[in-house]
């Protein structure tokens, strides 16, 4: 019973087996928008998505669904792309956490989700010229972000969104520059369809998501594909990771406060296990001596003895039957026993 508890507490505490990922810090200027993408696992497709605001997951507030109509906040899903976006606009200045969230509709897993925090200021630590930037097959794009002086030595990227591969300062191709005056300049050059989606840039713990929309010099229209975001070539690409981007890269894991309120669930159920063990215990030692007093007054068990010489005698169970003290406690004195009270065995003797 006690390891039904204790799995059901686990259940109840870890998110899905599956995921879903975002960015960790996000600089925003608050007459401006900034659209973030959530990017999540195929089995979720089919899943309502929404935003949720507050430090702690349990105890967060939801801000809008898919398909909510807000003025300040819309929530947009991609499911080709297993993905959906988070618009914000006209945020009051300060900082608020945020989470990127799927609902998955069970009794016992909860929803699945992602963490980052928005700071908004009037001037921003990490910005970018322009946050949509279109382009052509076969030709070049130019990316400015722009960071503040004390951010200055801090080490510096440009990812891809989808599998957040990374290029640092000094990559070739596509070529990610930096000029000493707080701008990191990205240049993608023979761009094809499958340079289509969203990047980030990233400077120390913060990042600022870009999305690239190429067109085809004939249709002039968006390329749709549903392999939108595919290996662009990098002389050494590599897999961000926690130890080179800080706090604030993309995010799917448990968060810090998450894991507190896991080792204080099973501390909890820790206690539970322990106490119902001693109760089961004690329980069963009472039930123990009960049934064997009950046995010693009812009951004589048989007992066969021999006799010297070639003669035995053989004893059968005698069982008596007594009147209970409560029977004769408003009554006169209790007559002597009748004969019918007492059971006489015959005794053999061979």
């Amino acid at each position: 019973m006690c390891l039904v508890l204790i799995g059901l507490g686990v259940l109840l505490l870890i998110p899905g087996a599956h995921g879903i990922r975002t960015l960790g810090k996000v600089t925003l200027n608050p007459q401006s928008s900034i659209t973030i993408p959530c990017i999540y696992d195929e089995v979720y497709r089919d899943h309502r998505k929404y935003l949720c605001q507050g430090f702690e997951w349990l105890l967060c507030n939801t801000v809008a669904y898919t398909g909510d109509t807000k003025e300040d906040v819309e929530v947009t899903d991609f499911p080709l792309q297993n993905m959906f976006t988070v618009t914000m606009r006209n945020m009051p200045t300060g900082g608020a956490h945020y989470w990127c969230a799927v609902e998955i509709g069970g009794a016992i897993a909860p929803d699945d989700k992602a963490h980052f925090k928005l700071s908004v200021t009037e001037d921003p630590d990490l910005s970018v010229d322009e946050s949509v930037i279109s382009g052509e097959v076969g030709g070049n794009v130019r990316v400015q972000c722009r960071y503040s002086r004390q951010y200055q030595k801090k080490k510096k990227h440009w990812c891809r969104f989808r599998d957040a591969l990374c290029v640092s300062v000094g990559g070739s191709d596509p070529q990610v520059m930096e000029n000493g005056a707080g701008t990191l300049s990205v240049v993608m050059t023979g761009l094809n369809e499958a340079d289509t989606g969203w990047y980030w840039c990233e400077v120390g713990d913060l990042q600022t998501p870009v999305y690239l929309n190429i067109t085809s010099k004939l249709t002039k229209e968006p390329l749709t594909t549903t392999n939108s975001i595919s290996t662009f070539r990098a002389t050494t690409p590599r897999t961000a990771t926690s130890s080179d981007r800080g706090e604030g890269g993309w995010t799917g894991y448990l968060t810090k406060e998450a894991s507190v309120v896991i080792a204080v669930a099973f501390g909890l159920l820790f206690i539970l296990a322990v106490v119902s063990a001693i109760a089961w215990r004690e329980s069963y030692k009472t039930r123990g001596s009960g049934i064997g007093s009950v046995q010693q007054g009812q009951q004589v068990e048989d007992h066969r003895v021999s006799a010297a010489g070639s003669s035995d005698v053989e004893y059968n169970s005698v069982v008596f039957k007594r009147r209970s003290s409560e029977s004769c406690l408003h009554q006169p004195p209790c007559g002597p026993v009748e004969d019918s009270e007492v059971i006489y065995s015959s005794v053999v003797t061979s």
